[in-house]
């Protein structure tokens, strides 16, 4: 999603700051209802989330394997580890995160 938003002042001015800090924590809100999956990793692993909570994974270090933390709204969390340079697709569901393929 892109938003753009616009008004004559700058956004951190006095008059205006309100307005995005509402309505960036409304956008932030709705997006983490539409996919409720924290995703904790390193900066050399990328990822998107797409609907059914499916989640490409992309090591982008040639060197080094990474591991990523992902985390559903409950109480728990799933570890995942990439080998250098490695893309995952990952469907976290219920119970586990379950790896459909790795290139």
């Amino acid at each position: 999603h892109v938003i753009l938003l616009t008004t004559l002042e700058y956004p951190g001015h006095s008059a205006v700051y309100p307005m995005y800090r509402s309505i960036v924590r409304e956008v932030l809100r709705a997006e983490t209802e539409e996919h409720p999956v924290l995703v904790a990793s390193p900066t050399e692993v990328r990822f998107a989330i797409y609907e059914g909570n499916i989640i490409y994974l992309l090591n982008t270090d040639p060197n080094l394997p990474h591991g990523v933390t992902l985390m559903p709204c409950t109480d728990r969390a799933e570890n995942v580890t990439l080998n250098p340079l490695e893309l995952l697709k990952v469907k976290l569901t219920d119970t586990k995160a379950e790896i459909l393929s790795s290139i």
